[in-house]
């Protein structure tokens, strides 16, 4: 059955409507069409969209955008999931950048970097994290591989699913989707969506 639901969701999900969105790290992605995209600069016009459009309580939704940090980090929300944007740090996918001179990452790599980077995120999040997948992936084939990983346990009972790369020789990506472990099976196909429409 679950594998059934699966494919149901990619299906469907390969079949909504989506836009091209240019990133404010000068890369387009495709979103599907009830997503926004809300960083520094466009803050204030997706607020107004928001009020004048749905119900969202807007002074919680400034509060999120203040308690996430949106300097220098692009976030894309789900509309239709209105009430699960109470919390900064579930239901979004977010992109990040870091200056960092690009290495063409191997399999090999992987021995010392996952763990290390399972370890890290433990000591961000004060509590242990668990590893639950870490490997080489083609996505989104801009400039040599990346890698994929998946965690728990950064907050309690939430999945994290994360892409790092390059796009050119100095700006590594990281591209971070956050959602319920029990119920990400929507939100991962999204996710993997759009990391494969990078351009």
């Amino acid at each position: 059955m679950k594998i059934f639901l699966t494919i149901f969701v990619f299906l469907f999900s390969s079949l909504a409507i989506s836009k091209e969105y240019r990133t404010i790290y000068q890369f387009s992605i495709n979103i599907p069409e009830n997503y926004i995209g809300v960083n520094e600069f466009n803050m204030n016009d997706v607020s107004e969209i928001l009020k004048s459009e749905t119900d969202i309580n807007i002074s919680e939704w400034n509060s999120l955008l203040e308690e996430t940090g949106i300097k220098n980090a692009e976030f894309f929300y789900n509309t239709n999931d209105l009430e699960k944007l109470n919390d900064s740090f579930i239901n979004n996918i977010n992109i990040v950048s870091t200056k960092s001179p690009y290495l063409s990452v191997s399999k090999n790599d992987l021995i010392e970097f996952c763990p290390e980077y399972e370890n890290y995120l433990t000591t961000l999040a004060n509590n242990k994290v668990t590893q639950l997948f870490c490997n080489i992936s083609s996505d989104p084939s801009i400039k040599g591989n990346s890698i994929y990983m998946e965690h728990i346990g950064v907050l309690p009972e939430i999945l994290t699913l994360q892409y790092l790369f390059w796009i050119n020789n100095t700006d590594m990506i990281g591209v971070t989707l956050t959602c319920d472990f029990n119920d990400c099976s929507e939100d991962r196909v999204v996710f993997n969506n759009i990391v494969s429409s990078i351009k």
